[in-house]
């Protein structure tokens, strides 16, 4: 029954309680709340609520006590990668796009921004308040891949600690030192005592993170002078943060032997580490990844996977799968983010179970320590062999009768690389790495030691997914060859037959690049729904993903057979930022000539010759999967190269491609001679087995050679007359060409070069080129003797190489003509693509979302300042004050024509702003290109700002108007007594300079131009 007396002394009671009124207030909220205002708007917390509401239905131990729970150390290995974005970082722009980072940042993560400044409320700029800036700093350090982004991430460990033992009633007095016991993050800085010297702001950051987190703690390699002959002592030190922001103290110091950094940086750094380390398990997590609170608090379940095993197979590693935070940056950090999001769900899950072969493929793992420790530890460090030093800790795992458990109960945010070129040479260091693993003795051992089933699981899933690679280009080159000797040789259709097994084998190679979709499409569609899954499918295949993932196929496939060959497998940082600039088209021939380009060359050659020598009518039947990896070796990595067809660009990168090629000396970066020397270095050191290996592809050529100047014979001879006229005119043209260049030029190149040997440069290319004019018109055969005849040279170089190295003059005088009329033509093909002006638009919006280009910047800014809040008026109106200030700057540029006559025209502060405006290089490149129409773009984008500028600040003088009127009211002084002096004030004046008025901007003809026109906001130069 009812109790009233009772009834109202409970709510007598609960109304004196101090958390009386919070709790209420808390009630209202949630009854009060629409459904539609309750769900978070960020797609990234909807994410991760939905994740771990699914979660809890999933199967995972019980969470046992805080105190009886398990107690596990966090490692973070870090060298010198970003810890906290400067002012300077954020206020750089990102070549290409003219973009800040951070306006970049705001752009990409707009609601993020918004909650920011509601969060914050800053009242002034930015910058001068100095909490205020290290919080924005913050900000952009968060969505980066940075370290404060993984230490604020990893350290949610203790807050879930925090927040557990409120729940279980932890009195305080112990609770301190139970987050001690339990829980511990120590961040590997190698490099901090040095960065401290140097007063490297790096290790400003880092103190700051110390003192913002007071139980993070930092282990680095401490460095002493001991003498005056310069003897060096290393010390393993382990330091935490003070009370005073800059200040650290001292916990360990252990002296070393000597110098622990003799083997691969990461492994010897997590090695001098582990040492600080504490608890019964150790997770390992990389310096871009990320923690969330709500995982965090299912660590204690996680720990106790730990106890599942049995007695001779104990689980010794718990994995964890990864979600990548970085796919919305770009097609290819999608496409990266698809790829690994593949890996580490659909392929990891398999190999945990049923195939019991999931090994250990880096962080986040979580470590048994004790087990580790006592056999050999979590990391080797043998320079080279070690280069994938985490995979070494699962073969040791595996041999020592450890199993691995895989819970998908939890996750870890994880960045990936998202530039073509950082993929690029992380694909390379994981090839190289299988390579050495190919030749290590823990995987011979292993490889013994496994029975059958488990050896395929093992071969596949491990080094043999490299060594399957190869074999599938390898099969392309078989393809290419055997078809194009065969119409070389008239044995195409023997015996009337078709070749119907080299058909079918073009069907198994066109589909490798689409099979390889088949998990991915699986995967999504069991987290997200089917339909989910077709539209990110049908995205991949729009925006080129089939080019890209063909394009690393190859680059899988060249260095791992160039390490088997020669080894030279070395660590390749890749950085870790946001990858939006425009790369030179010299730089991306460094990267990719020896890869991809020379390899799609001789490719689309071979195909072109087939087309002209056969007879049959399957030709496109034939050779359709070989043209398309041929598209994505050639052209993918300018397709993925922002602003690649930017005619501007284009230009710039023609100039600087004729600078490189006549470089002499210098670094690679300055010549071709200095790159192809480095590039070609390890074929001096090939053993004799390999250099017998690459030579078989220039007997290849040879016998391509000569089965092109034979195809006219009925006999297949070289010897028949029909050949052997046009064959003596190239080579005696060879000749007289290549003497020329040994006695005369070789000696001018030392000394530089006068008029007269100019001259007869000149003069020996126009003979030689007439005497081939001539040869062409009255000998029948040249065309195909000129083909044998490359064929011919392209064996001689193949050999030369071989025995000669990369410093002989022959060599490098064949190769230069090479890659001179390879560039030229790739060049060429580029500029056209840019002249037509379409295909480089359609790539940059299949490149980038909408959200880089730069007239939805200005649009996003319009928006975002339309609609802001009453409250961040002040900041709004400061933030959009200097965007029109600076954009007003650079339309007086645009409009101006930039003659001597204006400059003079031009009043003394009016010519001094001019002139340095001018110097701009950004700003003579785009006023160079500025049409009539884009012009107007951009003026109008100007006046809406200027418009929308005026009533922000009608507004805010308004509002701060009848401020003052309410305060003098409440005084009783008579308002229209200051509304006088207020009159004069110069708060109430617009900004704006009045020379900089955008609404008359002349036209290209000197007229006044209306600023009433009409155009897209989002033009190509629209932009702040």
């Amino acid at each position: 029954m009812w109790d009233d007396s009772y009834t109202g002394e409970q709510i007598t009671l609960t109304a004196f309680e101090s958390h009386t009124d919070v709790v209420l207030s808390h009630l209202h909220g949630l009854l009060t709340l629409q459904k539609i205002d309750a769900e978070p708007q960020s797609y990234d917390a909807r994410r991760r609520l939905l994740f771990f509401v699914n979660s809890l239905f999933m199967d995972m131990p019980l969470a046992p006590l805080l105190e009886e729970m398990k107690s596990w150390s966090v490692m973070t290995p870090f060298y010198a990668e970003d810890v906290l974005y400067s002012r300077k970082d954020l206020e750089s722009k990102q070549d290409g796009l003219d973009v800040h980072t951070l306006l970049f940042l705001q752009t990409l993560y707009k609601r993020d921004w918004e909650n920011f400044l509601e969060r914050v409320k800053p009242k002034k700029n930015i910058w001068k308040d100095p909490e205020s800036a290290i919080e924005l700093r913050m900000w952009a350090s968060l969505r980066g891949q940075t370290l404060s982004r993984t230490v604020q991430g990893m350290m949610y460990g203790e807050a879930a600690i925090r927040l557990l033992a409120e729940i279980e009633q932890v009195p305080q007095q112990k609770l301190e030192e139970l987050i001690n016991t339990k829980f511990t993050y120590v961040v590997a800085c190698q490099i901090y005592g040095r960065q401290k010297k140097n007063n490297d702001p790096k290790a400003s950051d880092i103190e700051f993170l110390l003192h913002r987190f007071p139980n993070l703690r930092v282990a680095y390699i401490d460095e002493v002078r001991v003498n005056y002959q310069k003897e060096q002592s290393y010390f393993s030190v382990l330091i935490k943060g003070g009370e005073e922001i800059g200040s650290v103290h001292e916990i360990y110091r252990v002296r070393l032997p000597g110098n622990p950094i003799l083997g691969e940086g990461k492994p010897e750094n997590q090695n001098a580490a582990i040492v600080f380390t504490r608890g019964e398990n150790l997770q390992t997590i990389d310096m871009n990844q990320d923690g969330y609170l709500e995982e965090g608090l299912k660590m204690r379940n996680l720990l106790e996977e730990f106890d599942k095993g049995t007695a001779d197979r104990p689980y010794t590693i718990v994995g964890i799968p990864e979600h990548i935070f970085t796919g919305s940056v770009s097609s290819l950090a999608n496409y990266m983010a698809l790829q690994e999001t593949s890996f580490v769900t659909l392929s990891q899950r398999t190999l945990a179970r049923p195939l019991r072969m999931r090994l250990h493929y880096g962080h986040p793992d979580v470590f048994n320590k004790l087990f580790f420790i006592t056999r050999g530890g979590i990391s080797k460090a043998s320079k080279g062999i070690n280069l994938s030093e985490d995979i070494f800790a699962g073969y040791n795992n595996c041999m020592r009768g450890g199993s691995v458990a895989f819970p998908e109960y939890t996750k870890c945010g994880k960045g990936r690389d998202v530039g073509m070129q950082q993929i690029y040479k992380f694909e390379a260091k994981l090839a190289q790495g299988a390579a050495e693993q190919s030749l290590s003795r823990d995987v011979y051992r292993i490889s013994q030691r496994l029975d059958f089933f488990k050896l395929l699981s093992f071969y596949y899933n491990h080094v043999g997914f490299y060594l399957s690679t190869s074999i599938i280009i390898w099969t392309v080159y078989i393809l290419l060859y055997c078809n194009l000797l065969r119409s070389l040789l008239s044995l195409e259709g023997v015996g009337g037959r078709e070749p119907v097994l080299l058909s079918h084998l073009q069907l198994m190679l066109g589909s490798v690049a689409f099979l390889t979709t088949a998990p991915l499409l699986a995967t999504i569609s069991v987290e997200r729904g089917f339909k989910a899954a077709m539209n990110e499918i049908l995205v991949l295949f729009v925006t080129g993903g089939p080019l890209y993932f063909l394009f690393h196929i190859g680059t899988k496939w060249f260095y791992f057979g160039q390490t088997i060959l020669a080894g030279g497998a070395k660590y390749r940082a890749t950085g870790r930022g946001f990858v939006t600039k425009h790369s030179a088209f010299d730089e991306l021939y460094r990267f990719y000539a020896s890869s991809h380009l020379y390899a799609a060359a001789e490719i689309a050659i071979g195909l072109t010759l087939y087309y002209m020598f056969t007879i049959g009518d399957q030709y496109f039947a034939m050779t359709w999967s070989l043209w398309l990896v041929f598209a994505s070796w050639y052209w993918s990595p300018f397709w993925f190269n922002p602003l690649s067809f930017e005619w501007s660009d284009v230009m710039e990168d023609f100039r600087v491609w004729f600078k490189w090629m006549r470089g002499d000396g210098g670094n690679p970066n300055q010549s071709w001679e200095a790159w192809f020397k480095e590039e070609n270095a390890y074929f001096s050191t090939l053993r004799p087995w390999s250099k017998a290996c690459v030579t078989v592809k220039g007997g290849l050529f040879a016998l391509i050679a000569f089965s092109i100047s034979s195809t006219g014979s009925e006999h297949h001879s070289i010897l028949t007359e029909s050949t052997w006229l046009p064959l003596a005119i190239c080579c005696s043209m060879a000749a007289v060409y290549l003497s020329a260049e040994a006695v005369f030029f070789t000696s001018s190149r030392a000394h530089g070069e006068n008029g007269l040997v100019r001259f007869l440069k000149l003069l020996l290319v126009l003979v030689l080129g007439s005497g081939l004019v001539v040869a062409f018109v009255y000998v029948d055969g040249m065309w195909q003797c000129l083909l044998s005849m490359g064929y011919l040279a392209a064996a001689v170089g193949c050999w030369a190489l071989v025995l000669f190295g990369s410093n002989s003059r022959f060599v490098g005088t064949l190769y230069f003509v090479h890659d001179a009329v390879l560039g030229m033509v790739t060049l060429s093909l580029i500029l056209l693509l840019a002249a037509l002006y379409v295909p480089g638009k359609i790539q940059t919006w299949l490149l980038y979302n909408n959200a880089l280009s730069r007239g939805v910047v200005i649009e996003d800014i319009l928006r975002a300042n339309s609609s802001n809040d009453d409250r961040d008026d002040d900041l709004s109106v400061q933030q959009m004050r200097s965007i029109i200030l600076e954009q007003q700057r650079f339309i007086n540029v645009l409009t101006a024509s930039g003659s001597e006559t204006d400059i003079r025209a031009a009043g003394p502060g009016k010519k001094d702003d001019l002139m340095h405006a001018m110097s701009d290089n950004t700003l003579n490149a785009v006023l160079r290109n500025m049409s009539e129409s884009e012009l107007s773009a951009l003026q109008d984008s100007s006046s809406r700002l200027q418009a929308i500028m005026s009533e922000e600040e009608r507004k805010v003088a308004q509002r701060k108007q009848q401020q003052e009127e309410q305060r003098l009211a409440e005084a009783g002084i008579n308002p229209s007594l200051s509304r006088t002096r207020r009159a004069f004030s110069t708060s109430d004046f617009s900004a704006i300079p009045a020379n900089a008025s955008p609404f008359n901007l002349p036209t290209q003809n000197g007229s006044a131009a209306s600023g009433n026109r009409t155009s897209a906001a989002n033009g190509p130069h629209a932009a702040v």
